[in-house]
């Protein structure tokens, strides 16, 4: 076996935590940072808005009751059948194969958390306006395309990535 393949099965075995996907965010946001700064900005976007999936995802989690050590591909199966209950299947353009930032928005704001406390409409607003500013400047299918983005653009989404990074324990709390 070559070592790249060994690297591809050690990925693929790994099963990560709730709490992976924090430092997961936490690493990806500083190559995020790295990118911006040797001005790859469409790179840096990119891993901007995987950073904001990472973060909403782990808030979804959380709010579903997940614990930092659980298994997060279950916890993502969990999330999946709720918004299913929920309705949220009408939005499924939105789901964009489990990427989709507006479809784990909506998803958040319509989840109590354990305790039965929702978000607040003006959490809602924040979170959607800094969604919405991500999403209108990010896709995951951009890691196919050649950077044509912009310095304001890539401040853009960092500040909305910042944002949900300061707030995410208050997303899910």
């Amino acid at each position: 076996m070559t070592a790249s393949r060994l690297l591809r099965d050690r990925v693929h075995q790994y099963n990560p935590s709730v709490q992976d996907f924090e430092l997961a965010a936490e690493s990806r946001l500083d190559d995020a940072m790295t990118l911006l700064l040797a001005n790859r900005l469409l790179g840096a976007i990119y891993l901007f808005g995987y950073v904001a999936e990472i973060y909403l995802k782990n808030a979804v989690y959380r709010r579903l009751g997940a614990r930092p050590t659980a298994q997060a591909q279950v916890i993502f199966r969990q999330a999946r059948r709720k918004a299913q209950d929920l309705g949220l299947w009408q939005h499924l353009k939105q789901w964009e194969s489990g990427h989709g930032l507006m479809f784990w928005a909506r998803l958040l704001w319509s989840l109590p958390n354990p305790d039965g406390r929702e978000l607040g409409s003006e959490e809602r607003c924040s979170l959607y306006r800094h969604v919405r500013r991500i999403e209108d400047r990010w896709t995951v299918n951009m890691r196919y395309s050649v950077d044509t983005s912009s310095t304001r653009e890539a401040e853009t989404v960092q500040a909305s990535v910042e944002w949900i990074k300061r707030n995410r324990v208050a997303l899910w709390r």
